[in-house]
């Protein structure tokens, strides 16, 4: 319609029709066709008609205000209502807009066939909204004139009803009578409990001291047999949905169900949540073994203390002895004398008795002192290995049959170890202790040892659980090997990776011997910032700090000072406006919102996340009902359709040309921001050094070269940043064409690596510590000062014969088989005994080595990685002034709401990043359009990262349905920039 030349009121639906005609005639033949429309409340309905049947999904009101302005009628007169209370030309109208257009009318038979290809959609995903919206793109693309809204409506709700019958069909075999009753028997609360047990399924047990109770929710989950239910038959968008609504319904909410869909979805909780428990019980074991080993290294520590200052003197009377020994002027008879007049026999039997209590072993280790945590790790240990049901791979086959022994031994509550158990599994370091100088194997120390060594096979996978989700069979990670022959071309031209080793790795080798050649030249310049010794020896200057431009600092002021000021509130509500982030917030059980102001609860949830608040305390500063609040929350926020609303803030910030001016959007980076954590919390880790005597986690959070925080992950404090590397950038939720990424020193290994190589990205880590990196050659040594560099001998053919190996795990990495950080955990586990590990490994070091001497080549690769792990920074110094609630102090338990509120957190640092972008790229545009010349360089320096302008707390008015407020710019805007 925007085609359409303005001036002859009259002839605008005439045209239509003619230009209808002429398309109709080229595709249909020659239709017949009314005379031309000459009264204007015709032309009005037939043009509005024809508009509807060509855009079945609704009028848009741009469309409608143009047929106004050429109709020369006001737009309140073409509203839905008075046009359906025009029945005398409707039906005539319709006829005629169905015939130009080529659609045909909607008949029983179409109906019949758009249900059943609903109900088949609605198997995966029942939404009413997403499937209203395929039913109209369905009739569009069949030409099908679109009938009723409140017909669809009904065909919508039939389709998810015969949707939630054939998916009962299909459990059918599985539903008998004993297993419902005792499906229904979840949603009871018994006598003296305070929930049902299925809400109790689904809460997260929060210390080794309750490991008790994850074992009984095992126990009770096995009753049903759920860990051997073939839920296969149920696809898996539809079972995550199922849990979900299990999950965040009321027991009597799900109770109220009809159990044509009850019954289904408490089958998939109930084995989404015996996978999750097993899961959960394996790392209450694990964090079990870690403490009672923390403790008995601490225990050591103390013991090396309390001894110093005896084991100081006795020291000094050694001394005193000895100098009377080689004391040549002291003849050999008189030297017991001699020894006499310095100390008394008594003396000298206290300090031998001294020495004796304090002597430590050679190899000095807390394996002493975690023989006295025995009865501590006795609380846990036997339930735990009669509850897991354990299976080996090849290499932990001798482990198991230990574990085997040592169930039988607590079954018939035996306290001496046969002579024949298993020992194999000892590491030298303990066998001192398993086998003392009196014989047999000790009991403490053989339990405790192989307590030990099963908590480093299950991490390797060596060992794995049935039924487990994390520590299952390693193989299941990976593409099936059946599958793979087929899976892997597409791979290789996926990836862009060659079929043979030998390839790949003459490319790296080629690569290397050229950075090696730059490098020696550099290092001819008389003031070159690296230096290299006769025998190898590193020296490298440290970076100088970028000077700050003084005009980049007036300029940023300048722009800082023109933002509008704007609350929280109305920031996000008009990125929403720009975006549409909040769409991808959807309903944990499928449906579609109810309450008319349920964009303002939606609204203050996400700020109650983000500032760290709650939904009380939120509640009370927005004047809306904690109750309707914490539901929103509860219900709509969820990690996962966070980071999916992020990534649509993320990808229009990209587009905006300010940004596009910061960064091309293909460099990233990815740093942890510590965090304290007020809660007893299963994440949270003592680190002194970070959160003195309390305890806290790590938000480890993406960050994009345009100032975007486009992903992030919840982790414990104690595990390497190296293993959550990849996350964000294969679960990447937007379109930013990430293709190099840095991080700081914690962030880098060698299977990283090898990791990023082989995913076809460019791994790029801030090094500290360059003089002690290893790098490594695999032909002759190169006699240059470069080449000197390289002084640890690799082998490839070990690269050679696992090349196929690593090629499935970059495409199993590549098509999402398994998650990144879970296999890279395994594979760091498994270094020391696993080929395919090793062989990454030693794939890793040829990268890093390449990389390293290209880093070393000049300043400008060290300055960009600097650069972009500053913008990090800012992000968190940003993050940090919005998460002001409770002092920063996280008072979330489970791992799953902490993961929610950090990426709450992220999708409002995104918006606020946009927001100012898009406003700052407006500053620039009218400074520009006023003749001001301003440098592409100065601007791509500019920082989005700030929020002087910004309302961040007090009381919040949230009003989706009105107009943002920007009040004007104060002097003071930048207080805060940095």
């Amino acid at each position: 319609m925007g085609a359409l030349p303005r001036g002859d009121r009259r002839g605008v639906a005439d045209r239509v029709l003619l230009l209808r005609r002429r398309r109709a005639r080229a595709d249909h033949g020659t239709p017949r066709y009314p005379r031309p429309l000459r009264n204007r409340r015709r032309r009005r309905r037939a043009a509005l008609a024809r508009v509807r049947a060509r855009s079945s999904a609704g009028l848009p009101e741009p469309a409608a205000a143009l047929i106004a302005s050429q109709l020369d009628i006001a737009l309140s007169s073409i509203a839905p209502g008075r046009l359906n209370a025009e029945r005398d030309a409707r039906g005539e109208h319709i006829a005629q807009a169905v015939a130009i257009s080529a659609f045909g009318s909607c008949r029983v038979a179409d109906l019949d066939a758009l249900r059943a290809w609903l109900a088949d959609r609605a198997l995966g995903h029942d939404g009413p909204l997403a499937l209203l919206r395929s039913a109209v793109d369905r009739l569009r693309r069949d030409r099908v004139m679109r009938p009723g809204l409140t017909v669809l409506e009904r065909i919508v709700a039939a389709a998810r009803s015969d949707a939630e019958q054939e998916i009962h069909r299909r459990v059918s075999a599985l539903l008998t009578p004993i297993l419902q009753d005792g499906l229904d028997e979840l949603l009871v609360v018994s006598a003296g409990a305070t929930a049902a047990p299925v809400k109790q399924l689904g809460q997260e047990t929060r210390s080794v001291g309750r490991i008790g109770e994850s074992i009984e929710k095992l126990e009770l989950l096995r009753s049903l047999q759920a860990e051997d239910w073939d839920l296969e038959v149920i696809p898996a968008n539809r079972r995550r949905m199922l849990a979900q609504y299990v999950r965040h319904a009321t027991s009597q909410a799900i109770g109220r169900r009809d159990p044509v869909f009850r019954h289904p979805a408490l089958l998939a909780f109930c084995a989404e949540a015996a996978a999750r428990v097993t899961d959960e019980i394996v790392d209450l074991f694990d964090d079990g073994v870690g403490i009672q080993h923390a403790k008995a290294r601490r225990a050591l520590v103390k013991l090396k203390l309390d001894v110093a200052d005896s084991a100081n003197a006795s020291v000094v009377l050694l001394g005193e002895l000895l100098e009377i020994l080689l004391d040549p002027e002291i003849p050999d008879p008189q030297v017991r004398q001699a020894v006499w007049q310095r100390a008394t026999p008594e003396q000298l039997q206290l300090a031998l008795d001294l020495a004796a209590e304090i002597k430590r072993p050679l190899e000095d280790n807390h394996v002493e002192q975690l023989g006295e945590r025995y009865n501590a790790a006795r609380q846990f240990a036997p339930r735990l290995l009669a509850t897991l049901r354990l299976r080996a791979n090849p290499d932990g086959e001798a482990l198991l049959a230990a574990v085997d022994v040592l169930r039988d031994l607590n079954r018939r509550g035996a306290r001496k170890v046969p002579d024949d158990a298993p020992v194999g599994f000892v590491p030298r370091s303990w066998r001192p202790y398993v086998h003392p100088p009196e014989g047999g194997i000790d009991r403490h120390h053989w339990e405790l040892c192989l307590l030990s060594e099963l908590r480093g096979a299950l991490r390797a996978g060596e060992i794995w659980v049935q039924g487990s989700r994390r520590y299952t069979d390693p193989e299941r990670f990976l593409i099936p090997r059946t599958d793979w022959p087929t899976a892997r071309p597409g791979v290789l031209h996926d990836l862009e990776l060659p079929a043979s080793a030998d390839e790949r790795v003459g490319q790296l080798l080629e690569r290397t011997a050229r950075h090696r050649d730059v490098l020696d030249r550099d290092l001819q310049a008389d003031e070159a910032d690296v230096t290299i010794g006769e025998q190898g020896n590193l020296s490298v200057k440290r970076l100088r700090a970028e000077p700050r431009d003084p005009n980049v600092d007036e300029l940023a002021k300048e722009i800082a000072n023109q933002l509008p000021v704007i609350d929280l509130p109305d920031l996000l509500i008009e990125v929403d406006r720009w975006t549409g982030f909040t769409r991808q917030l959807t309903h944990a059980g499928g449906s579609a919102p109810r309450r008319a102001d349920h964009a303002r609860h939606l609204f203050a949830a996400l700020i109650a996340q983000a500032c760290n608040l709650g939904t009380g305390r939120m509640a009370r500063a927005s004047d809306l009902s904690p109750a309707q609040v914490g539901w929103t929350s509860e219900w709509y926020l969820r990690h996962e359709t966070l980071e999916a609303a992020t990534g649509r803030i993320v990808d229009h910030q990209s587009t905006i040309t300010l940004a596009q001016r910061m960064g091309t959007g293909e460099r990233s980076s990815s740093d942890g921001k510590r965090r304290r954590v007020s809660a007893e919390s299963q994440q949270a880790r003592a680190l002194p050094r970070y959160f003195g005597r309390e305890r806290g986690l790590t938000h480890y959070a993406f960050v994009s070269d345009q100032h975007t925080h486009f992903a992030t992950r919840v982790i414990r404090t104690t595990v390497r940043d190296a293993t959550y590397a990849l996350d964000g950038i294969l679960d990447n939720r937007s379109q930013l064409p990430i293709r190099i990424h840095s991080t700081d020193t914690a962030g880098y290994s060698d299977i990283i690596f090898a990791l990023f190589d082989l995913l076809g990205l460019q791994f790029a880590p801030r090094l500290a510590g360059l003089p002690d990196t290893r790098l490594w050659l695999t032909g002759p040594a190169h006699d240059s000062p470069a080449g000197r560099l390289l002084k640890n001998r690799l082998k490839l053919d070990l690269i050679h014969r696992q090349w196929d190996e690593l090629l499935r795990v970059a495409g199993s990495l590549d098509q999402g088989t398994v998650t990144a950080s879970l296999l890279v955990s395994r594979l760091h586990a498994q270094q020391r005994r696993s080929m395919l590990a090793a062989a990454l490994q030693d794939y890793g070091r040829l990268v890093k080595t390449e990389f390293v001497l290209r880093y070393l080549t000049g300043p400008v690769e060290r300055r960009g990685i600097h650069r972009q792990l500053n913008k990090g920074e800012s992000i968190f110094a940003l993050e940090d002034a919005v998460f002001y609630g409770n002092e920063g102090r996280i008072r979330l338990q489970t791992l799953d709401r902490q993961s929610t509120q950090a990426a709450a957190l992220a999708l409002v640092s995104a918006a606020i990043v946009t927001w100012n972008t898009h406003h700052m790229n407006e500053i620039v545009d009218r400074e520009r359009a006023a003749g001001r010349l301003l440098d592409d360089v100065d601007l791509a320096r500019l920082s989005p990262a700030i929020h002087a302008h910004i309302n961040l707390n007090g009381r919040y008015h949230i009003h989706p349905d009105q107009p943002p407020r920007h009040l004007s710019p104060g002097r003071d805007t930048l207080a805060t920039y940095r």
